[in-house]
Order: C-alpha cells, then structure tokens, then sequence
C-alpha cells in the first residue's frame, strides 16, 4: 500500500512539473509577442514625432531670422525719422553699393564684420557691442547673437543700392535698402553664396532665379538638413526709406517705384 501511494504521488508530482513547464513556456511566449508589439508600436510612431520636432525646429530659426530683418529694417527707418543720421560716425547708414540701383541684385557679403557682435548681452568679452556707430559695409555680414550665448547664430547683410536722393545740404533723404539674414552655417561659403548679380554660380541658386532674383529664401524642409541654408539667406527683406520732412522725397519715391521691380517690396 505504501508503495502504490508513492509511485501516485510521484505521477502527480511529474504531472504538475509537465503543467509547470507548459505555463512557463506560454510566459515566454507572450513575453516575445509584446516585445514584437511594442517594437512595431514605437518604430510607427517615432519617425512623426522626429519629423515633429525637426519642422518646429526650421520654423523657429525662420521665425528669428524674419524678425531680425525686419529689426534692421525698422531701425534704419527709425533713425531716418529722427532726421538724426549720416553717411557714417554717430547714426550711421547703411552702407552703400555704389553699382547697383537695384537692391536685389546687390551681390551678397564677401566676409564678416570684425569683432563686432549684435546680442542681447552686453557682456560678450571677445566682440564689441553693436551701435548704429559702427555699421558694416554693404558686402560685410554683421554676426548676430539671439540668446545671449555670445556665440553668433546668424550673420546679415544690411545695404543700401546706388538709388537715393539728397537734399540742397547734401543729406541723403531716401534709398531702397536691403537685409538678408543668414544661418550661421553660411559662414564658410564666403564667395560661393548665392549671388543673384552673376551667373558664376547660378546653379547654386534657386531655379526661380531669373524671374525673381532676390527671393534668394533658403528652403526650410524639415527633412533637408542645412542644404540650402549655407549658401542663400533664411529671410529677404527690402524696403524704401523716405525722410518725410523732405518737400521732395515723396515725389522721389514715387518716380523711382517705376524703376524697381514691382514686386520688391512685397
């Protein structure tokens, strides 16, 4: 009797052992089949997330880079306003292409404006302070800070073309100007940035080129990297200038509309 109980308890110790290891495998399994899940699950929604973030990204250096030209634009009108301003020293213009009555095919800048920095931060050791005192050249790109690092993020080109008019004292009292805001990125392009004078290199440049030579706008796609941004701008803007204190700047500026493209200023 004693022996028959052993051998039962062994049959259903076995028995439970087989049920044991038939559980544990079905563990293993579901384990797989939500590793399987969970692996397709993440690899669907990854790439819109990264998409997400790259185009919030390129949207946000657009955004800074049209408000920097237009902060250039509204500070040279500002100063022309005032009545406060000349050629160079204290309220300096924008320097002038003497070669070009267009500003849109005023060639790009051909270096950087010397240990001059724009930030917010007047603390920025190793640059001076930008002040309408030490404007650039027209072919000199002012770098320019927007977080206060004191490390440029872009640099930009403020001009004037050869068109203007002057008063009975020799004042300039109204000029087309024009600012392009480039990524950082650029600054090692100096002499093969799209340039809208020449057909040098035009194949670098936007294949609209030729209908509209200034929109020289870099495209901003979130999946193209920095592609155009080192060679064309990130914002274009251009703009006429009037001293309205002058009798006939405003006449001036209605006879010279008719000499520049009509879609410059849109």
């Amino acid at each position: 009797m004693k022996h028959k109980t052993t051998t039962f308890q062994q049959r259903l110790a076995n028995q439970i052992a087989k049920r044991r290891d038939s559980q544990e495998g079905i563990t293993l399994l579901e384990s797989l089949v939500s590793i399987i899940v969970l692996t397709i699950a993440i690899s669907t929604v990854t790439p819109p997330i990264f998409l997400a973030v790259a185009t919030r990204v390129q949207n946000r250096k657009a955004e800074q880079a049209m408000n920097l030209a237009q902060k250039y634009v509204d500070r040279v009108q500002g100063l022309v306003r005032e009545g406060n301003y000349g050629p160079s020293g204290p309220n300096a213009l924008p320097g002038q292409n003497p070669n070009q009555a267009n500003p849109e095919l005023v060639p790009p800048p051909g270096g950087l404006f010397p240990n001059v920095l724009d930030s917010p931060s007047s603390n920025c050791n190793n640059f001076n302070n930008f002040t309408t005192t030490n404007m650039p050249a027209w072919n000199q790109a002012l770098q320019v800070d927007v977080d206060g690092d004191c490390q440029p993020d872009f640099f930009v080109q403020i001009f004037r073309s050869s068109l203007q008019q002057q008063n009975n004292n020799g004042q300039v009292v109204a000029f087309p100007i024009g600012v392009r805001v480039y990524a950082w990125a650029a600054q090692g392009n100096f002499g093969n940035l799209c340039n809208p004078s020449t057909n040098n290199n035009i194949q670098q440049c936007p294949n609209n080129l030729n209908n509209n030579p200034g929109r020289l706008e870099a495209s901003l796609g979130p999946t193209e990297g920095l592609g155009a941004q080192r060679i064309q701008p990130l914002a274009v803007t251009y703009a006429n200038v009037v001293y309205s204190e002058n009798a006939g700047s405003l006449q001036w500026y209605r006879n010279n509309l008719q000499n520049l493209p009509a879609n410059l200023f849109d």
